[in-house]
């Protein structure tokens, strides 16, 4: 009996002896096995269709079943994404009883599985080979400050719903309000509030439904979230569009023009795209080492998801320093994460980053517990120039826009002013 679902076949040979043992053919999609097999359809030892490239593996039974379960899971997964568009694998298995001594090759399916799939992405999103998915057309984006970057995606059922693009969340996440829409609910996780790491909220897990910008479905991951975004938030967006989805793509955002295009990474032409950084990976966000003064580099986290109060965060080692020695000033903002501790925002006149000369920056003093990031970079950065994601070969381009004035007069704060609070730690997720 052999059954067939979107390219993936599952053949059942009859009982016929003793021993269970799983023999598997693997080849292209297009192909097929011999046609000369031997019994319940299995092709004879080395009978199997040569241009196709089909082989065959043996194991036990019950050794089996997890490593089975387990390739095939991940087959399923890239299946989803279109990961296994061209060429895509098609599986065929088949089941024998055997009452005689065979020959076990000391094989992990599931791990042989994820190596014919070589463009796999990895756990936590970001794709390790370019992909070809067909592209939106380019977005209009807000430009102004202190604002989200919010997109207008489609659900299944028509629903319009706007998605603020959070390179900071690993995973898609919708309002709660939208869980009448989704399948059925496949548990619930804690995450860390972000930036400050102080309380947890529960999330529910959801198979992840069909996402359309426009009319281009976008490739997703196999789950998303569902939370209290809404009611945590006085912005009108009502969805959180994470790196499960980024990930998939090379990404422009061109504030100047108010623009967010989706581009092409196999023919992009990087010459002018601006400074280049590569990325690294922390829970599936995007991590780059930044040069800083005093021949200092952090490993900062670019989060488009924080896009209020300052341009980002720095630790208390780099920004007391110059606090002393007035090239940063103190202002009256300070962000309360805990009842005991407040964080302030410092104002830097004129800073250099990666070898560019900025004016009027600010930041917020947040010590982040641990080493794999000191930092983040947020949209009001980012919106200081031309920034261009190329997500799949895992680099981040930024080009600067012309420098403007600041927005308002920024009261400085002396030394001897400054507030005795103390900064509080932050996870990086």
């Amino acid at each position: 009996m052999t059954t067939k679902a979107d390219g993936f076949g599952f053949g059942v040979a009859p009982s016929v002896l003793g021993q269970q043992v799983i023999n598997v053919a693997i080849g292209g999609v297009g192909h097929r096995p011999s046609q000369d097999t031997g019994m319940g359809g299995k092709p004879k030892a080395g009978e199997g269709d040569k241009d196709s490239g089909w082989a065959t593996i043996t194991l036990p039974y019950k050794a089996a079943v997890l490593t089975l379960s387990c390739g095939l899971t991940q087959f399923a997964r890239q299946r989803r994404s279109g990961c296994l568009a061209a060429p895509a694998w098609l599986i065929s298995v088949f089941l024998r009883k055997m009452n005689t001594n065979v020959t076990i090759l000391s094989l992990s399916l599931g791990a042989f599985l994820s190596l014919l799939c070589s463009c796999a992405t990895q756990p936590n999103g970001i794709v390790t080979a370019p992909l070809r998915p067909e592209l939106p057309a380019e977005q209009i984006i807000c430009d102004k400050a202190g604002e989200p970057l919010v997109v207008n995606l489609r659900l299944a059922d028509g629903q319009d719903v706007p998605f603020m693009v959070d390179t900071g969340t690993s995973i898609t996440t919708l309002d709660r309000s939208f869980e009448r829409c989704l399948g059925p609910c496949l548990g619930t996780k804690r995450l860390n509030k972000p930036l400050s790491g102080v309380g947890s909220e529960t999330v529910s897990v959801y198979p992840a439904p069909k996402l359309y910008l426009g009319k281009v479905p976008l490739i997703t991951g196999p789950t998303i979230l569902a939370g209290n975004i809404t009611r945590a938030t006085n912005h009108a967006y009502k969805a959180i569009l994470g790196m499960d989805c980024l990930g998939h793509y090379c990404i422009q955002m061109d504030f100047a023009a108010g623009k967010m295009r989706f581009l092409d990474p196999g023919s992009l032409e990087r010459e002018g795209l601006g400074r280049a950084y590569s990325i690294a990976e922390v829970e599936g966000a995007p991590v780059v080492n930044m040069s800083l003064p005093d021949d200092k580099s952090l490993r900062l986290m670019m989060d488009t998801g924080f896009y209020q109060f300052a341009d980002g965060t720095l630790p208390p080692g780099l920004i007391r320093p110059a606090f002393q020695n007035r090239t940063a000033f103190g202002t009256p903002v300070f962000l309360t994460f805990t009842q005991d501790t407040a964080n302030q925002i410092f104002l830097f006149p004129t800073m250099v980053i990666g070898g560019q000369t900025y004016k009027d920056l600010r930041f917020l003093e947040l010590l982040v517990k641990g080493s794999r990031v000191q930092g983040f970079i947020g949209l009001r950065f980012m919106a200081r120039h031309v920034v261009t994601f190329d997500f799949p070969k895992r680099e981040v381009y930024l080009r600067l826009i012309n420098e403007g004035q600041p927005e308002t007069e920024v009261k400085r704060i002396d030394p001897a002013e400054a507030s005795q609070h103390g900064p509080a730690e932050a996870n990086p997720t």
